[in-house]
């Protein structure tokens, strides 16, 4: 398919179901285990990921309806630290399994969506 200029990729966004569901979830923290961020510059990558591709890309839910991206380091990660996503980082004893299952579906959701963005091909399989 040839892409015009004016058309924009539509970029489904994970609900909440696919994000509390535990293999969804346990793909989503090893796909950001490998990332190569601290979280300092993780939180400058998703600013500049979603700047860049906001253009590129129309995000909508499964249902069609438009989802309107929030303001990365104002709504989702006003934290500049980014503590939280160094404790979703944290592993068990193990270190294959998550330390905790956050519960803070719009950061999820962000996760997700730079997944969807950013490594397509890998986050088709989030939901295998």
């Amino acid at each position: 398919m040839i892409w015009s200029k004016n058309e924009q990729e539509i970029i489904q966004v994970a609900n909440d179901a696919e994000l509390l569901n535990r293999n969804y979830y346990l793909r989503l923290w090893v796909f950001c285990r490998n990332l190569p961020f601290n979280r300092h510059d993780f939180l400058e990558e998703l600013t500049n990921i979603f700047r860049v591709a906001d253009s590129s890309y129309r995000y909508q839910w499964q249902s069609g309806k438009p989802y309107d991206l929030p303001e990365i380091e104002d709504d989702v990660f006003p934290d500049p630290d980014m503590r939280w996503y160094s404790e979703f980082l944290l592993s068990d004893p193990t270190g294959i399994r998550p330390k905790i299952r956050s519960r803070m579906l719009e950061r999820l959701r962000i996760l997700d969506l730079y997944a969807r963005v950013k490594h397509p091909l890998v986050a088709r399989h989030f939901g295998r």
